[in-house]
Formats: C-alpha cells, sequence, structure tokens
C-alpha cells in the first residue's frame, strides 16, 4: 500500500492587508492544503500565546472549503465590532504532522472621529 503525505502548503490570501473604521466586522480567511488534512490556528502578533477559540467575546470561526475539496476547520477568524487595539498581524499556522507554514494579515483600524 502506497500512502502520500505532503507539508502544508498555504494559498495566497487575497490581501495581505485590510482597513476598516472602528466597530466594523472583519473576515479573516486562511485556507491550504496538505495530507493528512491540515488543521489551522489563529494567533496575533502581540499575544502570539493565545489561540483564538469560539470561546473568545466577538470571535467567532468556521470551516472553509480549499479549491481541492478538502474541509480546513477554523479557517476563517471573524471579529466583530473592531476597536484600535485590534490593528496588528494575525497569524495563521496551517499544519499537519509533517509541518506547517504560516500567512500574516495586517488589521488597521482606524478611528471613526
Amino acid at each position: 500500500m502506497l500512502t502520500y503525505v505532503a507539508r502544508p502548503v498555504a494559498n495566497d490570501p487575497d490581501s495581505t492587508s485590510v482597513s476598516l473604521m472602528e466597530g466594523d466586522d472583519v473576515e479573516l480567511t486562511c485556507t491550504g492544503w496538505g495530507w493528512p488534512v491540515p488543521y489551522v490556528v489563529w494567533t496575533r502578533e502581540d499575544y502570539s500565546d493565545h489561540v483564538y477559540a469560539v470561546t473568545d467575546f466577538g470571535v467567532s470561526l468556521r470551516d472553509a472549503v480549499t479549491s481541492y475539496n478538502v474541509t480546513l476547520q477554523n479557517a476563517v477568524l471573524r471579529i466583530k465590532n473592531l476597536n484600535r487595539s485590534d490593528q496588528l498581524n494575525y497569524l495563521c499556522s496551517i499544519a499537519n504532522n509533517f509541518g506547517y507554514t504560516n500567512i500574516t494579515i495586517f488589521v488597521r483600524v482606524k478611528g471613526t472621529s
């Protein structure tokens, strides 16, 4: 029996930065592929040991189906009601048993006044 393995590879994000206003919602998407199917972990630049979870206030995570018809769990991070402290780099790590790859997306939050 032949078994294939592949270290995760990230798809290029639509954008490596987004600009929004205070009070807006943001949805960041991170996709890629690998075998076995990789998992996704979201962290933020200033608090890299904190992994985003659905228990975080104002945060939701959902799965995304890639162009290879593979479902990546937690590939979409949504943050509601942005404020100035949310302006930073968000790191998406796509990993499996054979390695990982990262995508960084900068979220810029402009004041309302």
